[in-house]
């Protein structure tokens, strides 16, 4: 009786470790992710008022110099944390900096607890950053169009609704060339 019972313990302590590790693999951020980018409120089965859409890829490590040359020739900020990747595609015109010369970039990206941050659009003088949120299986925020001198947005080019959700793995093919959907 006590052989079993110790036997039924080890194996519960045994199966715990490997339970917890893939838990946290499953929490892991990295992945290749879909965004509809919109005016207004919007969701993925209400594409209304999308204006843009977007894949991004967060990856754990430093983007290589030759990815990074081949998805974006003319990034020229410290590469040593560009650890995404991304491809905009416009539906139309908007009030907003997204993608709008550069329709695949590479960019830092930074997590803060549930909170990612990362750009979409870059230039020396001009940009446009994203803020979102986990929340459930989607990431929900904002994206903002900023600049300096005559690189400074209008008035109107106020925050977008950003939402997105994660579509799989890291998968550098992605930020190839624009989404089309």
């Amino acid at each position: 009786m006590k052989f079993s019972a110790l036997l039924v313990i080890a194996i519960v302590i045994v199966s715990h470790p490997v339970q917890a590790a893939t838990s946290s693999k499953d929490q892991k951020f990295t992945g290749t992710y879909e965004f509809i980018i919109c005016k207004g409120a919007c969701s993925f089965s209400d594409r209304g008022n999308v204006f843009a859409t977007a894949v991004v890829v967060f990856f754990d490590s430093v983007i290589t110099a030759s990815d990074r040359e081949r998805i974006d020739p003319f990034y020229n900020y410290d590469p040593s944390d560009v650890r995404a990747c991304y491809a905009v595609s416009r539906k139309m015109q908007a009030h907003s900096y997204v993608g709008i010369n550069n329709k695949t970039g590479v960019a830092p990206w930074k997590l803060d607890g549930h909170t990612v941050q990362f750009d979409l659009f870059h230039s020396p003088d001009a940009g446009y950053v994203v803020e979102v949120n986990r929340t459930g299986d989607l990431l929900i925020g904002t994206g903002k169009s900023w600049g300096a001198g005559a690189g400074a947005p209008p008035s109107d080019y106020g925050p977008d609704t950003v939402i997105g959700r994660r579509m799989g793995p890291p998968d550098m093919s992605a930020c190839a060339s624009a989404p089309t959907s």
